[in-house]
């Protein structure tokens, strides 16, 4: 599995799969991630059509419900939001159907103060 934060691209064939650095996060402001099921190279696989399972450090974080994927990707818009001003937030996805996947983390996410905290 992969999980892309704001910030990050898919690279299949490097070492993380991914490049660039997640974007600072407002507490209470929605966010975009996409999730993609890739092979060993970080190659997304279109066949796979599994559950996914989205959880938070956050422990006032709203993550979207469990998902299939379509064609081996699913892009949650505007479905993540971050409540907890701290710098060790992250976020990881899951393979619900298959747990012999490997799950995703994101990089520790800084969340700001949002004007409604």
């Amino acid at each position: 599995m992969q999980i892309l934060m704001p910030g990050e691209t898919a690279a299949p064939g490097s070492a993380t799969g991914k490049t660039g650095t997640p974007t600072a996060r407002t507490a209470g402001t929605a966010f975009t991630i996409i999730v993609n099921a890739v092979d060993a190279y970080w190659n997304k696989v279109p066949t796979v059509t599994d559950m996914v399972h989205i959880a938070t450090t956050d422990a006032n974080g709203v993550v979207p419900a469990d998902i299939a994927l379509a064609n081996g990707t699913m892009t949650f818009t505007n479905k993540v939001t971050l409540k907890t001003p701290v710098t060790t937030t992250t976020i990881t996805v899951t393979d619900v159907t298959d747990g012999a996947k490997t799950a995703d983390t994101s990089p520790a996410l800084t969340v700001n103060v949002g004007a409604f905290c």
